[in-house]
């Protein structure tokens, strides 16, 4: 699991300190928040490989924040509270968090539980959609048509892997490059119109024109 990155979003700077330590000895690379108004585009997290969030913070809820994030997140989440009623866990757990992790909490177990969760996100992220006749692979970065193959950038095959799962919404272009490992989010969005038009002239091979251009507003899937 060595350089795996992690977010935490807790209000608590101490706790946060102690808490990115023992995940900093244990190889992964960390980040993190006191606030979600510090989070400046909430898409930005899907460059985590995990997310960990406390429940009870001044300004909001986590539990609000996860239902706000939870159907764009598709991270791994997992909430680690002082709230170790059985009723708090359920509810935690029904809104959409992987898994509830109660203070005070063993390190050993909480590293075990983020591995679990880790593993398994790789596995569901090691995934093929079919689409039609369309089928995308993601391990191998490439769209199958009538026989016939292309093969995509790793950030180009980020764009369309997102916008393929999320059909019919329309994502801006900040909302876009946020999702790209690597780039300096200073980059002109131009960046983004390049990597569309590359990815529009691989599929024109296939014969397919899968990427809609909404004007004024941004990029939408809609080959369904």
């Amino acid at each position: 699991m060595d350089g795996k990155k992690i977010f935490i979003l807790d209000d608590n700077l101490e706790f946060i300190k102690t808490l990115r330590d023992l995940l900093l000895m244990n190889s992964y690379t960390v980040d993190y928040a006191l606030d979600p108004a510090e989070i400046d585009d909430y898409l930005e997290l899907n460059r985590y490989d995990l997310i960990l969030m406390d429940i009870m913070m001044e300004s909001t809820s986590g539990l609000d924040y996860l239902k706000l994030i939870r159907s764009e997140i598709k991270r791994p989440i997992l909430f680690i509270s002082a709230r170790d009623q059985k009723n708090d866990i359920l509810e935690g757990l029904d809104i959409g968090a992987d898994d509830y992790i109660t203070k005070p909490f063993d390190n050993d177990l909480l590293l075990a539980r983020i591995r679990s969760q880790l593993r398994r996100d790789q596995l569901q992220r090691s995934a093929v959609l079919e689409i039609k006749d369309l089928r995308l692979d993601e391990d191998r970065r490439q769209a199958v048509r009538e026989e016939k193959r292309v093969q995509f950038s790793k950030n180009e095959f980020t764009l369309l892997w997102h916008l393929a799962n999320h059909p019919q919404k329309t994502y801006t272009k900040e909302e876009l490059l946020y999702l790209l490992d690597g780039v300096d989010k200073d980059s002109e969005l131009r960046l983004i119109v390049q990597y569309i038009y590359q990815l529009r002239m691989k599929f024109s091979e296939l014969g397919i024109d899968p990427i809609e251009n909404i004007w004024g507003r941004g990029y939408r899937w809609s080959y369904q």
